[in-house]
């Protein structure tokens, strides 16, 4: 009797937790963006905007520092003869941030998601000292499986006509510049 009791009651815990822990979604494990980063492939179509067809040399490295809340990436590119450096700033949880553009001639106002085990990034770009957005960009980041490769679709969709800057972009709903990168761990 009391043995059938017990069985009973631990048969009631067994189903009681089965039942609680039943359809709970596992959290996505937050990819690892961490590490040094060089570019070993670069996609681009709808570059028409670009004069004299854009850069013919490319060479891009990411150094990038991931806490619980932000990512800071320290970008070095070079175009051709034109070298730069960008320090960047990215809050995980959606608050929005501000970085400067490649060229330094536009500001990235956007707000970073972590989703799905990616980064997704939307948001607006401006002209320095304006305040009407000429573009939207959305960037998607994502690290393989194993790790080692990190691949960053960047495109830029116009807002209304915009000239400024040595260009000139129509309004549209296709983006008018898509990038693919795709980077190789280092570090």
């Amino acid at each position: 009797m009391i043995l059938s009791r017990i069985l009973l009651y631990v048969s009631f815990v067994f189903v009681l937790l089965s039942l609680t822990s039943f359809g709970q979604a596992k959290p996505s494990p937050t990819p690892d963006f961490s590490g040094t980063w060089k570019l070993a492939k670069m996609t681009e179509s709808h570059t028409d905007f670009v004069p004299n067809g854009g850069p013919t040399k490319t060479e891009i490295q990411l150094f990038v520092k991931q806490d619980s809340t932000s990512l800071r990436v320290k970008r070095e590119t070079l175009f051709d003869n034109d070298a730069y450096s960008q320090d960047l700033l990215y809050y995980l949880d959606g608050r929005g941030e501000s970085n400067p553009s490649d060229a330094g001639k536009f500001v990235h106002t956007t707000k970073t998601r972590l989703k799905s085990e990616k980064l997704f990034l939307d948001g607006s770009v401006y002209e320095v000292g304006s305040k009407k957005a000429y573009s939207r960009r959305k960037e998607e980041w994502k690290v393989s499986s194993d790790g080692e490769t990190l691949t960053i679709s960047d495109s830029l969709y116009s807002l209304d006509t915009y000239i400024g800057a040595g260009m000139t972009i129509s309004g549209s709903s296709a983006p008018y510049q898509s990038l693919t990168y795709t980077f190789k761990r280092i570090r």
